[in-house]
């Protein structure tokens, strides 16, 4: 007759006497309610050591199935940090770029504005002169005074630091003042 018992297991150690199983008292055979045959301890011990085997490989495989399923939580988990660190540094990135675009858009319509105020402060503060018009002088917005001769089309630059000038009906004498009002005087052909 093959032999056979029921094993109780406990914290993943077989427990050595069969009598008592779960609580219940399995060496009171099938009046008991348990179907046991066994010739005596040593096939008991026989029993116990291949229940033993059985829950070692089951303890191991589990245990060995948990280090996988750690290692691929762990590698999941790692997996999404450096995607989030990834998608962190792409928004940091594109932020960066976006503020560099906005800055240089920024800096050239800044550029562009002042451009465009020097121009109109440059035309309207440009004072011209000339009573006969053949001699044109002019002062720009930095008192810088500019003499045209007649017909010569090109302007020359008179070392001077007046505001304002006025030229006589013939084009020789010149009248200017300054930045602090003091009134200036120019012959003809004297240069100063």
């Amino acid at each position: 007759m093959p032999q056979r018992m029921v094993c109780e297991v406990r914290n993943g150690v077989v427990v050595d006497d069969p009598h008592t199983c779960g609580g219940q008292n399995q060496g009171g055979g099938v009046n008991a309610g348990f179907d046991k045959y066994c010739d005596g301890w040593p096939s008991v011990r026989l029993m116990n050591s291949i229940a033993q085997k059985y829950v070692d490989e089951v303890n191991a495989k589990c245990e060995e199935e948990g280090n996988l399923r750690a290692e691929a939580e762990a590698k999941a988990e790692a997996a999404e940090e450096a995607r989030v660190v990834a998608d962190a540094k792409d928004k940091d990135k594109a932020k960066a770029e976006e503020a560099n675009v906005l800055a240089a858009k920024a800096k050239a319509a800044e550029e562009a504005k002042l451009a465009a105020e020097a121009e109109a402060m440059a035309e309207k503060e440009a004072k011209l002169n000339t009573e006969d018009g053949n001699h044109v002088w002019g002062v720009n917005a930095k008192d810088e005074i500019y003499y045209r001769a007649p017909h010569s089309g090109s302007w020359e630059r008179i070392h001077s630091g007046l505001k304002n000038v006025s030229v006589s009906d013939d084009g020789n004498h010149i009248w200017g003042f300054n930045a602090s009002d003091a009134i200036y005087y120019r012959a003809p052909h004297s240069g100063s």
